[in-house]
């Protein structure tokens, strides 16, 4: 008897809408499809100027509407090319577009952008959102819920293993063979490269770190970037692209300027040896790292971390579940624990004071 249960996002990146379908019935869940749908250029430009400037009712509820039939689309499109109805599915498990996520202020913020009655009306399928307030409320960073995915699908009983998520911004999780899972997220992930070569390249991201490549790190402008307090600040905490938005480059850039390829290697270069001292100060112990989410797929990035840590750094491809999907699993697990009213225990994750169940509801 199949339980199946869809995962739906748009990352911090907003480069697409990825959807992808598994089923919760075998011991260890399985994807069965995806889809992504590229992210509409006049909405990409609108999200990201509602992030940097919070402006009118009307213009947010006109995105929220636009997202959320985008949204509607991606599953559409997704059950009709594996002809499954959607009668068929449990519920669908959607983060929605993060806008604001504060934490460390009182009171702490977060706001994801999404309509989930009108992609349930939409659909006929059940939507299950809202994640990340729930673990505000008792106390913890609500961010980030990536470790819960990672265990699940990549831990290992002989290994210690750390899995990185580099989305907009990069998270590691520690996944030890006894003990704790724990992860924080270590600051920029591909969120700068890829504001980075919009600016200059008119391209939504570094394809494969190629115009990085060519590119030579500045060292001064990378050790006045890595003195930014978030780094040195301890864990649970998480960040947000708000935090690391173009207008940080250039307030470092004013005194060290460089060419724009230049200042790519060195962005690079920041979330490699970020990410990699993360690693180091919290899990001397791992034996592995495993890479997920977009960034995965910039090789100069992966190099860049490889020469940070003395241990196989590999996508998690090979491991059970392609590193682009990582995150829509996370998304079906969380709808699938919803349902069940499973307590969600991020105690060692996000700081939150018990576990609890995350998410609500919106009932087909």
């Amino acid at each position: 008897m199949s339980m199946l249960y869809l995962g739906a996002l748009s990352g911090t990146s907003m480069n697409s809408i990825d959807a992808a379908l598994f089923d919760f019935a075998p011991e260890q869940p399985k994807l069965l499809t995806r889809h992504d749908t590229p992210f509409p250029d006049l909405l990409q430009e609108k999200l990201q100027h509602l992030i940097l400037n919070p402006h009118s009712l009307r213009e947010y509820a006109l995105a929220e509407h636009a997202l959320s039939e985008s949204f509607a689309q991606c599953i559409q499109i997704l059950l009709e090319n594996c002809a499954v109805t959607p009668d068929r599915i449990t519920a669908v498990g959607i983060h929605g577009q993060t806008l604001l996520h504060q934490t460390g202020d009182e009171p702490s913020l977060t706001l994801q952008l999404l309509n989930p009655s009108r992609i349930s009306a939409r659909c006929g399928i059940s939507v299950i959102s809202d994640f990340r307030r729930r673990d505000l409320a008792e106390g913890g960073e609500g961010a980030p819920l990536a470790p819960l995915a990672h265990y699940r699908l990549f831990h290992s009983a002989d290994e210690n293993r750390a899995v990185v998520n580099i989305g907009g911004i990069a998270n590691v999780s520690w996944l030890p063979a006894e003990g704790p899972v724990q992860g924080y997220d270590s600051g920029p992930g591909g969120g700068l490269l890829d504001e980075w070569s919009q600016l200059h390249l008119g391209e939504n991201y570094d394809r494969g770190g190629q115009w990085g490549r060519t590119g030579t790190v500045q060292e001064k402008l990378l050790e006045t970037m890595l003195r930014d307090p978030y780094f040195a600040q301890s864990p649970p905490k998480s960040t947000s692209r708000e935090y690391f938005s173009r207008s940080w480059v250039e307030g470092m850039v004013v005194d060290h300027p460089a060419s724009p390829e230049d200042i790519q290697a060195t962005l690079t270069e920041l979330t490699a040896r970020s990410i990699g001292a993360a690693l180091l100060a919290s899990s001397p112990a791992i034996q592995r790292v495993l890479l997920c989410g977009g960034g995965a797929r910039n090789a100069f990035l992966r190099e860049r971390l490889a020469a940070q840590l003395p241990v196989p750094v590999e996508p998690t491809d090979e491991y059970g579940l392609d590193a682009e999907w990582v995150e829509c699993f996370l998304f079906a697990l969380l709808a699938y624990l919803h349902d069940r009213k499973e307590a969600v225990d991020l105690t060692e994750i996000t700081g939150s004071r018990k576990a609890t169940v995350l998410g609500a509801a919106w009932p087909a």
